[in-house]
């Protein structure tokens, strides 16, 4: 008998259970039989494995999305809010996975995000101006990639609130380039990312 079963994971006992870490996974119903830890962060179904999509996304601790933010300090609570709410709008709702779909590099942002909130997902908050009040990486902060840049205002209505800026950065994350600047193509792509924000930042 295979000791090993679904995503790796060690049989847990007789009955033939998996133990994913957090959750046990019934492999004879192709069930989870306890809700995920994180409950409506990931959605409304508290059950799934990574959105029931194993081959294209991982989630090596049954909790997902891990929103790591060190330097946000008393604010970490609030982009993990809007992390997690993003992730959720990426999952379920069908005009910000529609959205994802189109806009970004072919194959969209969607493959991109869907790994991230499945994963993790980095957030630097910086206190920098110089290239915006919300968000974006700029002057030594060259890699749009490495994570979701916000800063100080970001956090107030002036960006259109937080959940905005955390999906207008995470386009620019999966592959919407720089829209810092007056060039026809900076705005095309101000105006992708903006479209993404509207779509998926929840309410």
């Amino acid at each position: 008998m295979d000791v090993f079963g679904f995503t790796g994971r060690e049989m847990a006992d007789e009955l033939g259970l998996i133990f994913l870490r957090n959750r046990y996974y019934d492999p004879r119903s192709s069930r989870l039989l306890s809700e995920d830890p994180m409950r409506w962060s990931v959605g409304s179904n508290f059950y799934p494995y990574v959105d029931s999509n194993p081959a294209t996304a991982v989630d090596p601790l049954g909790l997902a999305p891990t929103i790591s933010c060190p330097t946000c300090g008393r604010q970490s609570a609030a982009v993990t809010n809007a992390g997690r709410t993003f992730c959720d709008m990426a999952k379920n709702n069908k005009g910000c996975r529609e959205a994802l779909r189109y806009f970004g590099p072919p194959g969209g942002l969607l493959p991109c995000v869907e790994t991230k909130c499945a994963t993790q997902i980095n957030v630097a908050c910086i206190t920098q101006n110089a290239c915006g009040n919300c968000g974006g990486p700029c002057n030594a902060l060259s890699d749009p990639t490495a994570a979701v840049y916000l800063q100080p205002l970001a956090f107030t209505d002036i960006c259109g609130g937080l959940g905005d800026t955390f999906a207008h950065e995470m386009a620019h994350l999966c592959g919407i380039g720089e829209d810092a600047g007056s060039g026809a193509g900076q705005k095309k792509n101000q105006r992708d990312a903006e479209t993404v924000a509207r779509l998926c930042r929840g309410f």
